[in-house]
């Protein structure tokens, strides 16, 4: 499994904020939880608030893979219970303002590719798989937000099949998806060719704000990538691995490589070897 994270111009759009999550078992006990994704928007938001995405994200995690002698969907309903009464403590103190401003997508992928899927608000889910475009935005038991106090109401769970992929983004980028045909593209694409895609329509995200997680089922290695566009000509790519507890370690892939200690000592050395042969030779046939 392959998950790319596509973020593009994070930093750019006022008020508005997004983030995606992703997360798999520690050890033998979880491993049959599965792996647990998400994807977040919050428009409209104050720089003091942007932390209830990743605040959002941490408790869900957290007690999904607590109930680990639970099944995936019952333990994402315990999860989503505790997320309704964060959200719920968020309005008894008046913080609202997130209140028709959040945007939230939860799912869960198991060995056996098991899908379970819960969403709040306007994010667009699409399962792509060999010529077909499958929009989970129109499957019942995805609803709005309804109440204060049960943001998340409906679970729908499903079967995948090894050479689907789901993509999650907002509105205006998957209707650019649409229009230009690349969702087309990405049902015909294996891995390798998702970030050639991208690379290639570049130009049509430079003025757009918001993200594309995609979760690729055909690889057995679970791999991470993230790409983030912005509007300097060379997007940024790294690998990023994501622990339990929120760590994210990060080996970037740069233009020019960074000299290591050692190297910089080698070559030092053979600059100053170097420099005493040819003062020799000077003396020497002067």
């Amino acid at each position: 499994m392959e998950v790319f994270e596509l973020h593009f111009n994070p930093r750019n759009k006022k008020g508005l904020t997004f983030d995606t999550f992703c997360f798999e078992p520690e050890d033998k006990k979880e491993k049959k939880l599965g792996n647990l994704y998400m994807a977040g928007e919050l428009e409209n938001s104050l720089p003091q608030k942007r932390h209830l995405l990743s605040s959002l994200a941490d408790i869900i995690r957290k007690e999904y893979y607590k109930n680990f002698d639970d099944s995936p969907e019952e333990s994402l309903k315990k999860s989503l219970e505790k997320a309704n009464e964060f959200l719920s403590f968020q309005v008894k103190n008046n913080n609202v303002d997130w209140l028709g401003n959040l945007d939230f997508v939860v799912l869960t992928i198991d060995s056996s590719c098991s899908l379970n899927l819960a969403k709040v608000g306007n994010l667009r889910i699409f399962i792509l798989r060999s010529d077909e475009i499958l929009d989970m935005g129109q499957a019942a038991g995805l609803q709005e937000m309804v109440s204060p106090s049960k943001i998340f109401q409906n679970i729908i769970t499903g079967n995948l099949d090894q050479g689907n992929k789901i993509l999650i983004t907002i509105k205006e980028i998957a209707d650019l998806l649409e229009k230009e045909k690349v969702l087309e593209d990405l049902t015909k694409v294996e891995e390798k060719g998702i970030k050639r895609i991208f690379k290639i329509n570049r130009k049509l995200f430079e003025n757009l704000f918001g993200f594309c997680l995609i979760i690729s089922l055909t690889s057995k290695k679970r791999r991470l990538s993230r790409i983030s566009f912005s509007k300097i000509r060379f997007p940024f790519l790294s690998t990023r691995a994501i622990a339990r507890g929120g760590d994210e370690r990060s080996s970037s892939t740069r233009l020019i490589p960074e000299l290591s200690k050692e190297r910089l000592k080698k070559s030092l050395i053979s600059i100053l070897i170097l420099a005493i042969l040819l003062l020799l030779g000077f003396f020497l046939f002067k």
